[in-house]
């Protein structure tokens, strides 16, 4: 995923995904790094605020987790049906 990311620079969304498998590999720290990263190729692609919001939550900061989500929900209009399984899978895990 890593050199996909590299490979498409312009894909935001691809950062978020990355730093899914970062996660699941135990790398909160790493994944954190890879959402920041997607938001600074498109501060409009949604998915890597709920990616930040799950490290949040990770962290047992609540507060802070539902306002990434809650930005994501605004910037998708509640219609990105990959940011609403992400917000669910985030709170599920």
């Amino acid at each position: 995923l890593k050199q996909t990311a590299d490979n498409n620079p312009t894909d935001a969304s691809v950062w978020y995904y990355l730093g899914l498998a970062q996660i699941a590999n135990g790398n909160k720290l790493e994944a954190a790094q890879s959402f920041q990263t997607g938001l600074q190729k498109n501060e409009k692609e949604p998915l890597n605020l709920v990616g930040k919001g799950y490290i949040h939550l990770l962290n047992n900061q609540m507060g802070e987790a539902r306002n990434f989500f809650d930005q994501a929900l605004a910037l998708s209009k509640s219609k990105n049906t990959a940011v609403l399984n992400g917000i669910a899978r985030a709170y599920l895990t």
